[in-house]
């Protein structure tokens, strides 16, 4: 056969693969924009959207974890729009949805094991001491105190799910990367309240002695809650600047985004985040070998203290005798107190989940809604002394774990690894004056990021 013929039909085969392509396309679109006219361009562009991740976690199901570095933005926005109905539902549908297609690949790739860590002993051991303390108490209802359990211990489905999802170390890095990137976007927002002067909710100043305070809460509603957020990704930040080897503008980068999430914790005016995040930087200089740079960590909180009229403020009131006086009438030293009461009339099981100190206690509103301002006293008041230990066992193997992979990363993860244990450590000192670990975004992010360290410590890639 002629060359020449040969060369034809392969042209006139390739040309009309093309058109059939083209065709394909336009019939995709035309499908697309009916649906668009008689169903809504948003939600057909949703159901869209829907349908290619699908598609895409499919063949890589780290995709879906993208949401996570993000998961407060999205959950702020899901809010605001007003979304209810399956919108409303969005981080529970996430999770069913990953978690099948995480199954499905574990068998199509013939990996079938799951990996739960050791966290999963003291998580399964709290479930059934609170199972037991909702049996025995008369005090909260059986809805109740599964609302209440679930507040504490449903973060770490989300944990389960980053443990088991196949991804290169490379990734993880991108992904803490992108854990910083949706802290300083929540920074900037916070710190733009803060210029602006945006009306701070009346329940986070004191008019008696904090009268003019303007304090930023960004996606988060909550100044203390935000402020929490930016110390516990900012030693992240820190472990991207401190890598070695980098270009100097690329310091220069990370520096500034370290710099955004302080400027965060600055525009939130919460004391409490100020005396947490002080002792995790300079756990984080003494883990990377840089214990010099504390004397430089005292200097520049000393700086700011003093040359910030706002936090003077906020901290000179603390030794007030009117603060003082209020913290015992009915603020946080009476709300320890009552916290204690309750524990030593059932110091084994105690209230009950959820009846008394948080947010699920201020819905049913338990002792008038009264938050205790001390996770730890809300978990000894509601689940007595064998629920409390059991919550210490879960912080503490999380810090076990982020140890190990701390020793057995190699030199440049390791500085990753101990910004994101520097950070836990200020979210779980912080949690001594708030109750933090019950805002679930919050969580959420910190179980991501736990659980992004201890696979970045993982020997196999």
């Amino acid at each position: 056969m002629d060359k020449r013929n040969i060369s034809v039909n392969i042209e006139s085969k390739s040309e009309n693969s093309n058109k059939d392509f083209e065709i394909k396309y336009l019939i995709f679109g035309c499908i697309v924009g009916a649906a668009g006219y008689f169903i809504g361009g948003l939600a057909a562009a949703s159901f869209i959207f829907l349908l290619l991740l699908v598609f895409l976690l499919f063949f890589k199901p780290s995709v879906g974890l993208i949401f996570f570095p993000f998961f407060i933005i999205f959950d702020f926005a899901v809010k605001s729009a007003g979304m209810g109905g399956l919108f409303g539902l969005w981080d529970e549908i996430l999770f069913i949805v990953l978690f099948v297609i995480l199954l499905i690949y574990k068998v199509r790739t013939a990996k079938e094991k799951l990996r739960f860590t050791s966290v999963i002993y003291p998580v399964v051991t709290f479930l059934i001491f609170a199972i037991i303390s909702i049996i025995l108490s008369n005090s909260v209802t059986i809805a109740q105190g599964i609302e209440a359990i679930r507040s504490v211990i449903q973060s770490f489905i989300f944990f389960f799910l980053v443990i088991n999802t196949p991804m290169s170390k490379k990734e993880i890095r991108g992904f803490l990367f992108l854990v910083v990137l949706g802290g300083v976007v929540c920074a900037l927002y916070g710190i733009y309240q803060y210029l602006v002067g945006v009306a701070t909710p009346p329940n986070w100043v004191d008019k008696d002695l904090e009268f003019g305070l303007s304090r930023a809460f960004s996606f988060l509603g909550s100044p203390n809650a935000f402020s929490a957020y930016c110390v516990m990704i900012a030693p992240v930040a820190l472990g991207f600047a401190f890598q070695p080897k980098l270009k100097a503008s690329h310091k220069l980068f990370f520096w500034g985004l370290f710099l955004l999430l302080v400027g965060g914790l600055v525009s939130s005016l919460t004391r409490a985040s100020w005396l947490a995040f002080i002792p995790a930087l300079c756990l984080f200089m003494l883990m990377i070998k840089k214990g010099k740079y504390i004397f430089l960590v005292l200097i520049a909180v000393v700086i700011t203290v003093i040359f910030v009229p706002p936090i003077q403020q906020r901290f000179s009131t603390l030794f007030s005798e009117q603060y003082q006086q209020k913290s015992a009438s009915g603020g946080r030293t009476y709300r320890w107190s009552l916290a204690l009461d309750l524990t030593r009339q059932k110091p084994f099981f105690g209230e009950g989940p959820g009846s008394y100190g948080g947010a699920v206690a201020y819905r049913y509103q338990e002792f008038n809604g009264l938050y205790s301002d001390n996770y730890y006293l809300e978990i000894l008041s509601n689940y007595g002394f064998l629920g409390f230990i059991a919550f210490l066992f879960i912080l503490i193997l999380l810090l076990k774990n982020l140890t190990i992979s701390f020793q057995n990363a190699s030199k440049n993860d390791k500085i990753l690894i101990a910004g994101v244990i520097c950070g836990s450590v200020s979210l779980f000192i912080n949690m001594y004056t708030e109750n933090l670990w019950e805002i679930v975004p919050l969580s959420v992010v910190l179980w991501f990021m736990v659980a992004c360290a201890i696979k970045l410590g993982d020997n196999n890639d």
